[in-house]
């Protein structure tokens, strides 16, 4: 896949790349990628879904619970 950044530079890497895109010039922020198709896992289907059963995760929501502001 072709990432483009917001510096103006562009780079190729493999969709399954561990590490996060990086511009030679020191650019994090993408702006846009072409030539990858989107793959999706979990409860959904379509031509590039892949159903897997997903069991939520009740931990994160207990332990970053919101505290609520009164007036």
């Amino acid at each position: 896949m072709t990432i483009a950044f917001r510096c103006g530079h562009s780079l190729t890497m493999p969709r399954e790349a561990s590490a996060a895109p990086v511009c030679a010039c020191g650019e994090r922020v993408v702006s846009h990628v072409t030539g990858a198709t989107p793959r999706f896992v979990g409860a959904c289907s379509g031509p590039h879904a892949e159903y897997q059963q997903v069991e939520p995760d009740t931990r994160v929501l207990v332990e970053n619970r919101l505290t609520l502001k009164t007036e």
